[in-house]
């Protein structure tokens, strides 16, 4: 009898063994397959978006007063290194001066943010009174003293700097109640929302806005970019090659997340964007505001909510006018802050689908990063995890490709294939930080 339990117990140790192989490369292809297709139904969203005709943009000799004012509201914390040539590019705009204003929100900054704003203003300020005081050669002194009487007292067009702390003792709501103060106070019926280290085109502010001409239209999201720096440009200088290899893969990442975005939309079916570059009707977004529940959240949970709890709709903005740059996280730790703070949204998010659908990708990030050590004790798993890798590649080619295309920087797709041992257990630590571990970003801890 005892040789029989000894004959018998490795046969049941073998069959189990064969059993979890069985089930685990099932479910392994299976979450491949999933992943696939899910990407697969986002690059054709992708596609549509960018194939389907753009919106009319502002032309030079349309009246400006038939346009619609434009409220720009930019949250900054600790921005002062940036803000000056995010305004400068954005006072640069080609729509009409009179149609636009900015408000900078400086969200208890511990730097001299304000400062920088305020000297930007009397900067302005000065400059022009010095242009409307030049006089032609032969003009009379009269005519110079009166002109300089009605010299303009403020800069064109109007930029305004709310602070924070006039309102409020510092809580955890952040950028959320920052940009909620600063588009209480827009007057624009539109308002366009970046971040003080973005650099938007000329041409944003029409291009942002021109899909909002349509009634129909609630929200629109617009392309973000990261600025790279070459080795030999003021950016890239200061890196390492190392340091510049690893801005390529998180911009490559970055890009995947616009063109899911980009995806989602073209499908109808809104789930994520960047609040670097969206723009809203005020008056959707105050029907539909809940601080108690959009938390950290606040763009995605807007599109999701106007998607599911309107007629509206949200559009993207495929105009080249509409990308804004901004340059990537410096450095592994902070990229790592920041993607946590990004994957600490999603519990918050109301469309269940879609976080069920996360959900379901990140047991198949799981399952792949276990595959390669399971591998070495059970060879079987080899060929299933040769076809989910292989899936993996294929789908993120299908959605990278034309993206990199569309956004000029087909040199990010070397880092597909190098980067890919390292993406699954990049992604299974990422998702689980940003759900269990506490985030901090600039200071504070993110609600």
């Amino acid at each position: 009898m005892e040789a029989a339990h000894r004959t018998l117990f490795p046969l049941f140790l073998f069959f189990v063994a064969a059993m979890f192989a069985f089930v685990f490369a099932a479910l392994l292809v299976a979450g491949a397959l999933f992943y696939a297709g899910l990407l697969g139904a986002f690059a054709c969203g992708f596609r549509h978006v960018f194939s389907a005709p753009g919106s009319p943009t502002p032309s030079d000799d349309e009246d400006a007063e038939a346009l619609p004012f434009v409220s720009v509201v930019i949250a900054a914390r600790d921005e002062a290194d940036s803000i000056e040539r995010c305004l400068e590019a954005i006072l640069q705009s080609d729509y009409p001066s009179e149609r636009f204003e900015v408000i900078v929100v400086d969200d208890f900054s511990r730097d001299a943010t304000a400062e920088r704003v305020r000297h930007f203003l009397k900067t302005r300020i000065a400059a022009r009174r010095k242009a409307h005081r030049r006089v032609p050669a032969g003009a009379a002194g009269d005519n110079a003293a009166r002109e300089a009487e009605t010299a303009p007292t403020e800069a064109p067009p109007r930029l305004r700097l709310l602070q924070m702390h006039r309102v409020m003792e510092e809580s955890t709501g952040h950028k959320r109640e920052a940009l909620n103060h600063g588009i209480s106070a827009a007057r624009g019926p539109l308002i366009l929302t970046t971040d003080a280290d973005c650099t938007p085109a000329p041409g944003w502010i029409g291009a942002m806005t021109a899909p909002l001409r349509s009634a129909d239209v609630a929200f629109v999201a617009g392309p973000v970019r990261y600025r790279l720096g070459a080795a030999g440009d003021e950016d890239g200088a200061r890196k390492s090659f190392g340091a510049r290899l690893f801005d390529r893969a998180q911009a490559l990442e970055f890009l995947a997340l616009q063109a899911v975005g980009a995806g989602s939309i073209g499908l109808g079916r809104p789930t994520i964007c960047n609040s670097a570059n969206v723009a809203y009707r005020q008056s959707v977004y105050q029907a539909l505001y809940r601080p108690e529940t959009l938390g950290a959240a606040d763009d995605e949970t807007l599109i999701q909510r106007i998607a599911d709890e309107t007629d509206a709709r949200a559009a993207f903005c495929a105009a080249p006018d509409a990308c804004v740059e901004t340059p990537p996280a410096d450095g592994p730790r902070a990229f790592w802050r920041q993607r946590q703070r990004w994957a600490s949204m999603t519990p918050r998010y109301p469309d269940t689908g879609f976080t069920f659908a996360l959900g379901a990708l990140y047991g198949f990030y799981v399952m792949l990063l276990a595959a390669a050590p399971l591998s070495f004790w059970m060879p079987a798993l080899l060929g299933p995890l040769a076809v989910a890798a292989g899936l993996k590649v294929a789908a993120e080619a299908a959605l990278l490709v034309p993206a990199c295309r569309r956004f000029d920087q087909t040199e990010l797709l070397g880092a597909l294939l190098p980067f890919q041992p390292a993406h699954a257990a990049y992604m299974v630590g990422i998702g689980a930080a940003g759900v269990l571990g506490a985030t901090q970003w600039k200071g504070r801890t993110v609600d």
